[in-house]
């Protein structure tokens, strides 16, 4: 066989090969994007699955929140008793400033403190929700999303002993629930729906920014005096202008209004509305952003 034919065999087989090659560049977008569907998918996944797991997260939630006064004599108890002393010294602290009643604006201020604990309490276990877990994180398969509900679910006890306190204080001066008061329930429902979207976004950036955790530690502290609980807006002022850019002004408002009037507060459920779509589409593309790079960032 000459030289001239096997060169000719060579080069065909050459092409032939060229040929059947695929060309790997064009795939690279489309293995980002098949990327990002699978993170997003991932988290949903994730907290479809912690959310499924209801029977333990409960569990937890209640260990955690009995371990707290296991030792102490009264129990439970001092979650009540603790809410109870913190409002008379608010409501001391309410008539030395206005030199009114004691029992003017009673209600206003108590729903507004509880609400308030309520809010702040959520915000500040998010920060940490995974730092703390990460014993848990680091040695088992869990879902992230299983502590966030586990926090919140702890949360929600203590205000329940701290709606007990409440209501001890509000018959104490007189309080009676109007018709409308029915209308809290679902103010209080999206307000959890909203504590989800919250623990997510901030667990996740907390974790990974940790001097921004201290940050926001600080502006919660300096909340309860930006947040109408103690005084009221008077439009035109300044105070008036803090509330309205404040987010917490609104879900207080939500909460705090049904039981002192009965009414429906439109305009806050539609800034409520707009914070909730808003918020779980940031939390959704976060979580999914960071839920596989949670457990080096808590090292």
């Amino acid at each position: 066989m000459s030289d001239t034919s096997i060169s000719d065999r060579s080069t065909r087989q050459d092409r032939s090969r060229a040929g059947r090659q695929k060309p790997v560049t064009l795939d690279l977008p489309q293995q980002s994007i098949r990327s990002d569907r699978n993170a997003l998918l991932a988290a949903l996944i994730d907290i479809w699955q912690g959310l499924s797991r209801a029977d333990v997260w409960t569990a937890l939630a209640w260990e955690s929140f009995v371990s707290t006064y296991r030792r102490a004599s009264l129990g439970i108890l001092w979650a009540t008793l603790s809410f109870i002393m913190f409002v008379f010294a608010i409501l001391t602290f309410r008539v030395a400033v206005s030199r009114g009643e004691l029992s003017d604006e009673a209600s206003y201020v108590i729903f507004g403190f509880l609400f308030f604990q309520l809010l702040s309490q959520m915000i500040l276990s998010a920060v940490n929700v995974f730092v703390t877990a990460a014993s848990w994180l680091k040695g088992t398969l869990m879902p992230l999303s299983l502590f966030v509900f586990n926090s919140i679910s702890t949360n929600t006890i203590v205000f329940v002993f701290n709606i007990v306190g409440a209501l001890v204080v509000l018959i104490y001066f007189g309080y009676s629930p109007t018709v409308g008061a029915w209308k809290v329930l679902p103010a209080f429902a999206v307000t959890l729906f909203n504590a989800i979207w919250v623990y997510l976004f901030l667990g996740i950036v907390m974790a990974r920014y940790r001097d921004a955790a201290q940050f926001l530690a600080a502006i919660m502290r300096m909340a309860i005096f930006l947040t109408p609980i103690l005084w009221i807006p008077v439009p035109g002022t300044l105070m008036a202008y803090v509330a309205y850019y404040n987010p917490l002004t609104y879900f207080i408002d939500i909460l705090r209004v049904p039981l002192l009037d009965g009414t429906f507060p439109i305009d806050s459920w539609k800034t409520v509305g707009g914070i909730t779509a808003a918020g779980w589409v940031l939390a959704i593309l976060t979580f999914a952003w960071g839920r596989r790079k949670v457990i080096y960032w808590i090292q």
